[in-house]
């Protein structure tokens, strides 16, 4: 099916299912804790001990949570991938009805171990829901919404998360002080239970996909994760992308033990506890909501990793603030919504790159060995929280500085290996500040391969405008004479610009097919300069080697509207004016693709003066209907009536 045949709401009883799972999950995961510091506490602990206990507690819960996904996370990979992920995930999400009714058993019966039996085969779904749910998203939305639908998941997953840990703390804890820990627990099991039917049954009417592997199963499937993780590895970029998630979700599982913890030494471990690291769950899961709508409104239309950076770098200046603020005052809260959108920031980009990149057969195994990789990372800061909190017995905040040094390192890394990513996404953040962009025809732009776009130049802004809001990463040959500036030739370095020598142009022809042939996207502008009266100028002949030799279509772009901004230079100056409106309209229309061998001069530059009459044609103005032409005689027609009276 082709990406023009997709919808976005095919997938919205997905997300809302989905949604729902990890409210469920996380919900009976944030009442645990509660409870074992309430039956500490009645068993005559005192309450720093109960404290500390609950803590050990969360750390063995936090465990059995993670453990599922090493042991059956190939075999979930396998299941995604041989049958239709829609079938893979209604059935996890039965088997959560069936986990939580054990759950409401080992509660009614006060059977802890019962109890945790239960917490555990939810653990199992959620390790056989994660490789379908995610897998099945390009699926139904194609790869052009792919980056919106992963924003929406991942920002209902985390709300669906945090909102479950608050509403799950909140309810057990106004319920503990009438009907005890067991009871509280069996009426926030079973109120959550109810809530997985809902979900289980609201997921029915997502369409059906076909399986993308006949592929049988093994023994070797059982522990097959290690060797995707392997081929994973072999692949910088997906390596990298899925190091990224890994150390988000390792970052956030520590967190979250280091708060339950500081929520356990503010209230003694008793009544109280579970309401107030609800609530710091809840305005974190404000922030990732936050930020993940920013991320699928930044990214809409395309996979960027730009806020990647801006994420890494805000979360260790918020954790080092953290660790001198009292928790109980407001700027703590303000911190853990800081944190929250910082955090969405960092990961959503990265999870939508990897479901892109990944392709479509090995797609569930890539998620798989990712999953591995994250969950193995966990495990490893699990421990390590446990050695800060029981061996060096550090306090709650002294951890989160710990945690803020790697945090630091990872920022300065990412920064490193993003910058031109990072500038091309601050350049939409601000274009957008003053530009109104649309785009026409964005389906005749391969996301894939390499591919020449050849575009009019009528202002200084065309390269931020083109590079900001097409559908997919674009490079620039741009005459290296402006490299003379100390500025413009750092902006040349980030975003990968080719500079052009009249001198050594063959050196840039060579560098540019090179990129071509690798599949880069690249922008030229044919008419050698900026044009000075509006229209279309004459064009060089240089793109037609670099197409020929890249091997690669040439798509005629026109940028509409561009004219008459303080860039351009309409009214004989370019700056020195202002602005007519803000934000300034600008349409952007991508022609279809011209094979490189008939990809000649006249005709590329024809196929952009047709783009140029379809976007004069589309202009508001010209489509606004024309005044009615007896409106003057009826207004005189009134006072004339007037008057008579």
């Amino acid at each position: 099916m082709k990406d023009a045949t997709k919808r976005f709401r095919d997938c919205v009883w997905l997300l809302i299912a989905q949604a729902l799972g990890a409210f469920n999950d996380n919900a009976t995961k944030a009442m645990l804790p509660a409870l074992a510091a309430t039956l500490f506490i009645a068993k005559g602990y005192d309450p720093v001990e109960a404290a500390n206990e609950a803590d050990r507690v969360n750390q063995r819960v936090s465990l059995m949570l993670i453990v599922p996904f090493v042991l059956f996370g190939p075999l979930a990979g396998w299941l995604s991938d041989r049958f239709s992920k829609r079938k893979v995930t209604s059935v996890a999400l039965f088997a959560q009805v069936v986990g939580l009714a054990i759950l409401c058993f080992g509660m009614g019966f006060e059977l802890f171990y019962l109890s945790l039996a239960g917490f555990f085969l939810l653990a199992v779904q959620s390790a056989m829901l994660s490789p379908a749910k995610k897998g099945i998203l390009k699926e139904l939305v194609g790869s052009q919404k792919l980056g919106m639908a992963v924003g929406w998941m991942e920002m209902l997953t985390m709300v669906g998360i945090l909102a479950g840990a608050f509403a799950g703390a909140k309810a057990f804890d106004s319920l503990v002080a009438s009907e005890g820990g067991w009871r509280a627990g069996l009426f926030v099991s079973a109120a959550v239970g109810v809530l997985a039917v809902f979900s289980w049954i609201i997921f029915r009417p997502t369409p059906e996909v076909a399986p993308r592997s006949k592929k049988p199963f093994t023994a070797a499937v059982l522990y097959s994760h290690f060797k995707d993780l392997g081929n994973l590895w072999k692949m910088r970029p997906l390596r990298l992308a899925a190091l990224g998630d890994a150390w988000f979700w390792a970052f956030g599982t520590f967190f979250y033990l280091v708060l339950v913890k500081l929520a356990g030494e503010m209230t003694g471990g008793g009544v109280g506890m579970a309401s107030l690291y609800g609530f710091w769950f809840l305005l974190l899961g404000v922030g990732i909501m936050v930020g993940s709508l920013t991320v699928a409104y930044v990214n809409k239309g395309r996979v960027d990793l730009g806020l990647v950076p801006l994420g890494a770098v805000i979360m260790p200046f918020i954790l080092f603030s953290m660790t001198s603020l009292n928790p109980l005052e407001g700027t703590f809260k303000y911190c853990c919504v800081g944190l929250g959108m910082s955090g969405a920031f960092f990961f959503v980009p990265l999870n939508a790159f990897l479901q892109d990149r990944a392709g479509e057969e090995r797609r569930g195994r890539v998620v798989a060995a990712s999953n591995l990789l994250t969950n193995l990372l966990v495990i490893v800061i699990i421990g390590f929280h446990a050695y800060l909190s029981n061996v060096l017995e550090l306090a709650a905040q002294q951890e989160l500085l710990v945690m803020a040094v790697p945090s630091a390192l990872l920022a300065v890394y990412v920064m490193y290996l993003l910058p031109e990513a990072f500038f091309r996404t601050l350049a939409t953040l601000v274009s957008g500040i003053f530009y109104r962009v649309k785009l026409s025809g964005t389906e005749n732009l391969p996301r894939e391969g390499g591919v020449l776009l050849i575009c009019n130049h009528v202002s200084y802004a065309d390269p931020v405008l083109l590079g900001a809001n097409a559908p997919r990463d674009v490079q620039f040959l741009a005459f290296s004479g402006l490299a003379e500036s100390r500025i413009v030739r750092m902006v040349f370095r980030l975003t990968s610009t080719i500079p052009v020598s009249p001198i050594r142009a063959k050196d840039a022809i060579v560098q540019a097919s090179t990129r071509l042939s690798e599949g880069e996207a690249i922008c030229i502008f044919p008419e050698g300069g900026i044009s000075r009266m509006g229209p279309l100028m004459g064009f060089k002949k240089g793109f037609e080697l670099i197409a020929r030799k890249g091997g690669v279509p040439v798509v005629p772009t026109y940028l509409d509207g561009a004219w008459g901004s303080i860039f351009s230079f309409s009214g004989g100056k370019f700056f020195r004016k202002w602005p007519r409106k803000l934000p300034y309209p600008v349409r952007l229309h991508i022609g279809q693709p011209i094979p490189a061998k008939v990809a000649k001069t006249d005709r590329v530059r024809q196929a952009i003066q047709r783009l140029s009459c379809e976007a004069f044609a589309e202009r508001s103005e010209i489509r606004r209907p024309l005044p009615d032409a007896r409106l003057p005689v009826k207004i005189c027609a009134i006072e004339q009536f007037r008057r008579e009276r």
